[in-house]
């Protein structure tokens, strides 16, 4: 898993800690009219390649379709 190791290395934590916590998360709510927006990551030009910024798009990226329903509604 790609993303587990880009957002370990962002988050200083080992990768099987990293997947071991994403395979725990279960979601508990549907989409909420108030989030069902579009939504927007303004960062500052420095800032795009730092290791959090790119691990957090890498990781929409890769999961783009099962973050579609809670990014989109």
């Amino acid at each position: 898993m790609k993303s587990a190791a880009v957002a370990s290395r962002a988050l200083g934590v080992d990768r099987s800690t990293v997947q071991r916590r994403l395979a725990e998360l279960e979601r508990v709510l549907g989409p909420i009219d108030e989030l069902t927006r579009f939504w927007r990551v303004l960062v500052a030009p420095d800032q795009r390649k730092t290791p959090r910024v790119a691990a957090c798009f890498d990781f929409v990226v890769d999961h783009v379709d099962a973050l579609r329903p809670i990014l989109i509604g």
